[in-house]
């Protein structure tokens, strides 16, 4: 009996091991989308010559890209967490 708990608790803190790292991962990239994001926010601000329209065109394209990338993202965390 005593080696079924054993094992019991190596599952457990196995588990609980692979969340935290699976949420420190998620909390990596959360802080790289939001890093890109504002550097974007930025060139965004400071545009400047001829061709700032097509460039502000550019900048709205890749952060909406983002956004949706990271929105996938989450939501597949979000999916394997209810399971």
């Amino acid at each position: 009996m005593e080696d079924r708990e054993e094992r019991l608790w190596r599952q457990l803190e196995a588990t609980v091991q692979l969340r935290t790292s699976d949420d420190a991962i998620a909390w990596q990239i959360f802080g790289f989308f939001v890093a890109a994001n504002g550097g974007l926010l930025l060139a965004l601000a400071t545009l400047g010559g001829s061709y700032q329209h097509l460039l502000r065109y550019g900048i709205f394209l890749a952060r909406a890209a983002m956004i949706i990338v990271w929105s996938l993202l989450e939501s597949r965390s979000i999916a394997i967490l209810r399971y």
